[in-house]
């Protein structure tokens, strides 16, 4: 164990665990080895570790006609074309009603371009949802509030997924609904979770079976990766949440496309990132222990 990786471990305990699966996964064996190749290496090699443990088949997943297999195929021709940009987009707020909205675009050589960050996160909930509990008060929408400032925004968010060389991202959630009602292209969007799900083999639902090799050791939420690339605790700021969205999906296309191509340095490169990082102890099964506040 490295000193760097000593420094990181004692910096990343300070944060609060999550909590349901994610707070056991982010303790698993394949987590923190993950979490100490992004320090030690860096992204990009933590990634091409991940699909190697996982014997991610890229060629396998090109195969046939399907939806999933079609889109990688197209995405990855985009990457390996040199000049890709993601497009990341995010919404904070009830079934698509945003009262926070993040977006920017990401190149090859990791800038970021912001293209929007707008905010009511300060204002107090108030209006009246129909609904009993916790999710009975909704802030007001950027729809209701600000519709002038978002629909600029709107407007510089079309122009530029529609670049050719530009793929539109964002995790889940109701990102879909929003911009459905605010007039933006869905065809110029891919669900970034729905992408990574297909690659790594979960299902529809996020689960992995059994069949899956360290499936029960990783989560595909967007909080586990602010704690495994990261290293602390997603906040949820819409802006922050866009371009880790954009750094996930660009880093597991590289890494696809590199394992694709199987070039002789890349199989050297990673037989010796091997020998440093072992594989994981598959028989893991996470602790059921409660965590402290």
């Amino acid at each position: 164990m490295t000193h760097r990786w000593k420094e990181e471990m004692q910096r990343v305990h300070k944060y609060k665990y999550p909590s349901g699966k994610l707070r056991y996964t982010i303790d698993s064996p394949l987590s923190k080895t993950l979490r100490e190749i992004v320090v030690d290496r860096g992204f990009d090699e933590a990634l091409d570790w991940l699909l190697e443990i996982m014997d991610v088949n890229v060629d396998g997943l090109l195969e046939g006609d399907s939806p999933q297999a079609r889109g990688l195929l197209t995405y990855l021709e985009m990457y390996e074309s040199g000049d890709l940009e993601i497009l990341g987009i995010d919404g904070e707020g009830p079934a698509g009603q945003f009262y926070e909205l993040g977006a920017g675009v990401l190149n090859s050589f990791g800038d970021f371009t912001e293209l929007c960050d707008l905010s009511l996160r300060h204002l107090e909930k108030t209006i009246e949802t129909g609904h009993t509990g916790r999710n009975r008060l909704r802030r007001p929408t950027l729809e209701e509030a600000q519709w002038e400032e978002l629909e600029d925004d709107i407007m510089n968010i079309e122009d530029e997924v529609l670049r050719e060389n530009v793929l539109g991202v964002f995790w889940g959630g109701c990102e879909r609904q929003f911009m459905q009602r605010v007039g933006l292209p869905l065809g110029a969007f891919q669900d970034g979770l729905s992408l990574i799900r297909y690659m790594l083999g979960a299902k529809g639902n996020g689960s992995f079976s059994d069949k899956v090799k360290y499936g029960a050791q990783i989560s595909l939420s967007m909080g586990f990766f602010f704690f495994v690339f990261g290293g602390g605790a997603q906040e949820h700021f819409a802006l922050k949440d866009s371009l880790m969205t954009a750094r996930v999906v660009l880093g597991f296309l590289g890494a696809a496309s590199r394992r694709r191509r199987r070039g002789e340095l890349y199989w050297k490169a990673l037989q010796a990132l091997l020998k440093v990082y072992k594989r994981p102890n598959l028989l893991w099964e996470p602790k059921k222990r409660k965590f402290s506040e």
